[in-house]
C-alpha cells in the first residue's frame, strides 16, 4: 500500500506534465496561425498597393504592354498563394517585376507624376508593415517548431497534430538579400576607402625611395 501511494502521484504528476506540454504545443500552433493570418492582412494590403503601383505607371505609360503582363500575372500569383512557402516565391517573383521598372527608369531624366509618387510610397509602407508582421510570425513558427522536437514536449506532439510551420519570407528580405549577392560579386572589382588609402601609401613610398637613391 505504500508503494502505492508515492506512484499514483508519481502517475498523477506525468499526466499533468504531459497535459500542460500537450496545451503548450495548441497554444503555440494556435499563435502561430494567428501571426500568419495577420500576415496574410498585410499581403493582401501589399497585392493592392502593388495593383495600384501597377495601374498607375501602365496609366502613365510607364510599363509597356509586356511589363504589365507580367505584372498582372504576378499580381494573380500572390493572390493565389497558399501558405508562407507559396507566399514568398510569389510575393518576391513580383517585387522583381518592380525591381526591373526601377532599374529601367533609374537614368529617367524626368522625375516621376505626384500619382506615381503616392503609389510607389503606398507599397513601401506596406512593405514595411508586412516586413514587421512577417518577423512576429515567422519567430511564433520558429517557436512552435522547435518545441515540437524538443524532448518532452516531442512526446505530445503527435497528440496535438504536429506539423512543422514554414516561415515567410517578404520580399523586402529577398530583395535585401539579392542585392549584397549582386555586391558580392562586384567586390573583386570595387576599391574601398583603405584600398585606395593602402595604394596610395604605397605610391608614396616608392616615390621616396626613388628620391632618396
Amino acid at each position: 500500500m505504500m508503494i502505492l501511494v508515492p506512484l499514483a502521484f508519481l502517475i498523477a504528476g506525468t499526466a499533468v506534465v504531459m497535459i500542460l506540454l500537450y496545451r503548450n504545443l495548441v497554444r503555440l500552433d494556435g499563435e502561430a496561425s494567428e501571426a500568419w493570418r495577420l500576415t496574410q492582412t498585410e499581403r493582401l494590403a501589399r497585392i493592392t498597393a502593388a495593383t495600384h503601383l501597377a495601374d498607375t505607371l501602365t496609366a502613365t505609360g510607364l510599363l509597356d504592354e509586356q511589363a504589365a503582363n507580367q505584372a498582372e500575372r504576378a499580381l494573380a500569383a500572390c493572390q493565389a498563394a497558399d501558405g508562407p512557402e507559396q507566399a514568398s516565391f510569389a510575393d518576391t517573383a513580383l517585387a522583381e517585376v518592380f525591381h526591373r521598372y526601377e532599374e529601367a527608369t533609374a537614368n529617367a531624366t524626368s522625375s516621376p507624376s505626384l500619382a506615381t509618387r503616392a503609389a510607389l510610397d503606398e507599397l513601401r509602407v506596406a512593405d514595411e508593415h508586412l516586413a514587421f508582421q512577417a518577423a512576429l510570425y515567422n519567430n511564433k513558427a520558429t517557436l512552435y517548431n522547435n518545441a515540437g522536437v524538443t524532448f518532452p514536449a516531442l512526446l505530445m506532439a503527435r497528440w496535438a497534430h504536429f506539423e512543422p510551420r514554414t516561415t515567410y519570407r517578404p520580399p523586402s528580405e529577398a530583395r535585401a538579400d539579392a542585392d549584397r549577392e549582386s555586391l558580392a560579386e562586384k567586390s573583386p572589382h570595387i576599391m574601398n576607402a583603405y584600398m585606395l588609402w593602402a595604394v596610395g601609401m604605397s605610391d608614396t613610398t616608392m616615390e621616396s625611395t626613388e628620391e632618396s637613391s
